[in-house]
């Protein structure tokens, strides 16, 4: 994938959440794309402070159409820096797929 391909798809990606009228999202939304080559497979991660990101069957529908494939896993991530409250709250969601192509 090369640097102009990886935007476009980095930003078809983004548009899955920020498109969706239903997502509140902050100005820490961001998302990573990691390609591997060992075993070759993509990783997508979107992540987000203070704000949980949701997942619904839309997203995943989306993302699946993006991806070219239904076949991907989901793994879900949280953390705080602070024990008792909500400072420093990251929530995530990484989507794994090996290309088709």
């Amino acid at each position: 994938m090369n640097e102009q391909e990886y935007e476009q798809f980095k930003d078809k990606v983004t548009k899955v959440w920020t498109d969706d009228p239903d997502f509140y999202g902050s100005t820490d939304f961001t998302v990573e794309v990691h390609t591997r080559t060992y075993p070759p497979h993509v990783e997508v991660t979107v992540r987000q402070t203070y704000e949980f990101v949701p997942l619904a069957f839309k997203h995943l529908k989306a993302l699946s159409e993006i991806f070219g494939t239904e076949n991907f896993t989901v793994n879900q991530s949280s953390s705080s820096e602070c024990e008792t409250c909500d400072y420093g709250s990251s929530y995530e969601h990484t989507f794994t797929y090996t290309p088709t192509n």
